[in-house]
């Protein structure tokens, strides 16, 4: 078996970061236009009303989990989509409030796992399904894992 160098662990790993970008402008703008189509709500609208937080914060929670985008990057995109007086601590705030929303609201979650999978993109369906796994019970969790085990056998 060959040995890896770490010259070579290192060429692989950006590699690997360079093929595993983090979503860019036009993924964001995609997403937006994904919530829009389903909910009818503008997220770069300027209003506190209770849907638009809500839509705010799905888009958050997935730039932020799914693609590593940071807070002020977030806040930077509002910006730039001229949603101004959007920084970094109001994301922070959005994000630590989308569970609470879900809890009171779980259409939201379906909202978030749909807008996901819509994405076509590997990491949305590892989000969608991380999410949709968060409720299952103990014996639940197990069959799942069950089936995943199963399913690398078979390749």
């Amino acid at each position: 078996m060959k040995t890896i160098t770490k010259e070579t662990k290192q060429i692989v790993e950006k590699q690997m970061k360079k093929n595993n970008v983090s979503l860019g402008i036009i993924g964001a703008q995609s997403y937006a236009r994904t919530i829009k189509k389903i909910s009818g709500i503008n997220i770069f609208h300027k209003t506190r009303r209770r849907e638009n937080v809500y839509m705010r914060s799905i888009f958050n929670h997935a730039l932020f989990n799914s693609y590593g985008w940071g807070l002020t990057r977030i806040a930077n995109f509002y910006k730039d989509n001229g949603y101004n007086g959007y920084d970094h601590t109001t994301v922070w705030h959005s994000l630590s409030m989308f569970d609470l929303y879900v809890r009171y609201e779980p259409s939201l979650l379906e909202i978030y796992q749909t807008i996901c999978e819509s994405q076509n993109d590997r990491k949305g369906y590892l989000s969608s399904i991380y999410n949709k796994m968060h409720d299952l019970s103990k014996n639940e969790l197990a069959k799942v894992n069950w089936l995943v085990n199963r399913y690398y056998k078979n390749e």
